[in-house]
């Protein structure tokens, strides 16, 4: 199954993804840099309600989305002192310590780091800047039950050139355990092989995989220099829907920019076999 998560018709196919959640509020900043020339930082996050379950997981989980957004296990130059109080080193990059339900003091750290990398890749001089320079996040709750929550995350950013590059996959977190969900989670070692064959035979079902002829072993199989396979595999990382795991690849991995992002969508059942006792659990194959 493929779907486009830009086209309502095509999430109809699963029905999970259109849910309005209630649990959770949406909140939205928006920041101009004092420096340079059309230079911009947009963020839009839906946070867990405190009412909910492991709502602070979910949140702590949010702000670390925020933070990879940024780089920040890269190092930034010299903040601004007063959100300095609200930061933390971690492992060589920055990290937020302060109040998780304080959603508008995250946004603008983020802001600062943001604009604090693009003052120290372009320099001091605004001339040196390009015309236009923007970066944007976009995290919206799509599934939330009592094991896991799944995210569309949604980045686009431009800074010059013909256009832009963005971004737009499921990423989920498993809430109970307190730990983000990702292959290993799911699957048991040496899985690849057959998990590459079993995503191939659902992508070949699909109309767009014979218009684009996406090039699913390419994206996924590990090559040298030279074109050989090297043994590893490096599969996009998986999000978790109602109805199956997703699979997302983002322009450029297996088809060209105009082709747009590619979600396949596996049947949990189709990988059973596969799964790690976790990923059995967070699927509910233990009931």
């Amino acid at each position: 199954m493929l779907v486009d998560f830009s086209d309502a018709s095509s999430l109809r196919t699963l029905p999970s993804l259109l849910k309005e959640l209630s649990s959770f509020s949406g909140y939205s900043f928006d920041s101009i840099a004092g420096f340079g020339r059309s230079v911009s930082y947009s963020i839009t996050v839906d946070f867990p309600k405190s009412s909910i379950c492991h709502a602070k997981e979910i949140g702590r989980w949010l702000v670390e989305k925020i933070a990879d957004s940024q780089q920040l296990n890269e190092d930034v130059p010299p903040l601004n002192a007063v959100y300095i109080g609200y930061m933390k080193r971690l492992n060589g990059g920055w990290r937020y310590k302060g109040d998780i339900n304080d959603h508008r003091k995250i946004a603008q750290c983020a802001a600062s780091v943001y604009f604090a990398m693009m003052k120290g890749e372009w320099g001091k001089n605004d001339d040196d800047y390009p015309s236009f320079l923007f970066s944007t996040l976009y995290l919206q709750a799509r599934v939330f039950n009592n094991r896991f929550v799944t995210y569309q995350q949604y980045t686009n950013d431009y800074n010059g050139g013909a256009h832009g590059y963005y971004t737009v996959r499921l990423i989920s977190f498993d809430h109970v355990h307190n730990q983000e969900i990702d292959y290993k989670y799911l699957f048991k070692p040496e899985s690849e092989k057959e998990l590459l064959n079993i995503l191939l035979v659902e992508a070949k079902k699909t109309h767009q995989y014979s218009e684009w002829y996406p090039q699913i072993t390419d994206g996924v199989v590990d090559m040298d220099e030279d074109g050989n396979p090297t043994g590893g595999y490096s599969f996009p990382r998986p999000g978790l829907s109602d109805e199956g795991l997703v699979f997302s690849f983002q322009p450029y991995d297996i088809s060209c920019f105009a082709a747009g992002t590619f979600h396949f969508t596996i049947p949990y059942w189709r990988v059973r076999h596969l799964l790690t006792s976790r990923g059995k659990w967070c699927v509910g194959f233990d009931r």
